[in-house]
Formats: C-alpha cells, sequence, structure tokens
C-alpha cells in the first residue's frame, strides 16, 4: 500500500513539475488599447522627425537583428523617399497575450498610412 501510494505521489507531482500553466487572451480590446498607444506615440515622433525619440520605442531584441543606425536610415529613406507622415487608418488587428510558465505577447496591426507623395499599407 505504501509503494502503490509513494508512486502515485511521484507520479502525481512529476505531472505537476511538467504541466504549463497558462492564461490565454485573444484579441482583448483593452490590448488593442495598448498597442495603439505606442503606435501613436511612435508615429508622433515619426511626423515630427524626431527619429531619436523614435528608436527607444523598440526592444533589445529588435536591435539584436536591426541597429539603431541602420533603423534611423530606414526612418530617413523612408521621409525623403514618402514625404512627410500625414496619417495612418487601422484596416486589421490581432493580439494573443499569454501569461503564466510560458508567457508571450503577440501582436498583429495593418495600417494604411499615408505621406505626403504616397499611401501604403503596412503591417
Amino acid at each position: 500500500m505504501k509503494k502503490t501510494l509513494l508512486s502515485f505521489s511521484l507520479i502525481f507531482t512529476l505531472c505537476l513539475i511538467s504541466c504549463n500553466f497558462n492564461k490565454t487572451s485573444i484579441n482583448r480590446e483593452s490590448d488593442k488599447i495598448d498597442a495603439e498607444k505606442v503606435t501613436e506615440e511612435l508615429y508622433s515622433y515619426i511626423k515630427q522627425k524626431d527619429f531619436t525619440r523614435a528608436e527607444k520605442l523598440f526592444s533589445d531584441q529588435f536591435y539584436a537583428v536591426t541597429s539603431k543606425a541602420g533603423l534611423h536610415d530606414i526612418f530617413q529613406k523612408t521621409n525623403k523617399t514618402l514625404g512627410d507622415y500625414e496619417g495612418r487608418e487601422l484596416l486589421d488587428w490581432k493580439t494573443n497575450i499569454i501569461i503564466g510558465t510560458n508567457s508571450k505577447s503577440e501582436y498583429f496591426f495593418v495600417y494604411e498610412v499615408k505621406y505626403q507623395e504616397f499611401k501604403l499599407i503596412k503591417n
């Protein structure tokens, strides 16, 4: 009886250790609002041509694959080629937020962005 109880306890403990406890939120309106605040800040800096402040909105993970100078160059070339930023319209969005053992946040936003010389769709 003791061996059976010990075996059950061991198996139950292993199951608990290997289990993932996560809460998933998909397309929650509050996540959309939070993301749009950051997007608004980014495009506000772009409109002001304050690319240095815009660069501060990007994470260290982003800069692991793109240098700050490279991002700054993208901002400048976009402005030179397309003209001044004029506005944007949200066409589509999706969010997937996982909180728990395997936390992650995914945001997907598609905008129609209007520049002085050009209109394009960005995601």
